[in-house]
């Protein structure tokens, strides 16, 4: 009786190793496919386009990518960020920078007035999430939180009054004490709402 057990089940483990043999080079074949995307996206190397890769290449780079980052790790750990964070980093220096500048040129009374403004526009930003909740913010709030819909950076649209703060000019003030001519003259209404959106550092 035992004998006749062992024969049964002897033909099925035949049966059954073909088909457990290729789950698992599926399942290794599905993860270097993913590698290779993955490892483009990190790296931009035009040769992980190719579906057809040679498995053992994709490897070595995945090992040459891991030891770069991890000595990059102890070096600099800026140097994790994404392109579009260093982008996003980089344009907001320079807009600082360019906001130093035109600060240094103008009269006092215009940097006065400036600070003030750019202060209060500041603060408006930083109370923006719990301000949002009128008519429309439940829908706003359905949006920015179905990441399917919308891209990690959220392309609303920015005045021309806020593009002025990143680009100086000679017309923008003048050494008489006279504020430039896009400064509000009153200050804006903190009851006001508003509008909803993500400041970029480029156009």
């Amino acid at each position: 009786m035992p004998d006749m057990e062992y024969s049964d089940t002897f033909p099925s483990r035949k049966i059954l190793k073909p088909v457990v043999e290729k789950q698992r080079r599926d399942r290794i074949n599905r993860s270097l496919g993913e590698m290779r995307i993955l490892l483009f996206q990190l790296t931009g190397n035009q040769k992980l386009q190719n579906p057809k890769m040679e498995k053992a290449e994709i490897l070595e780079l995945a090992v040459i990518y891991i030891r770069n980052v991890t000595r990059m790790k102890t070096h600099d750990p800026n140097k994790w960020a994404s392109p579009a964070e260093k982008m996003y980093v980089s344009g907001f220096r320079e807009c600082l920078d360019r906001t130093e500048d035109f600060i240094s040129e103008i009269s006092p009374k215009a940097r006065a007035v400036f600070l003030d403004n750019l202060q209060t526009h500041l603060q408006q930003r930083l109370l923006l999430p719990q301000q949002v909740g009128g008519p429309g913010g439940d829908h706003e709030e359905d949006l920015m939180s179905n990441g399917s819909e919308l891209s990690p950076i959220m392309d609303y649209s920015i005045s021309r009054d806020e593009l002025s703060l990143c680009t100086p000019s000679s017309s923008l003030g003048s050494e008489s004490g006279s504020p430039p001519a896009w400064l509000p003259s009153s200050p804006p209404n903190p009851h006001e709402q508003p509008p909803l959106y993500i400041w970029r550092p480029w156009p």
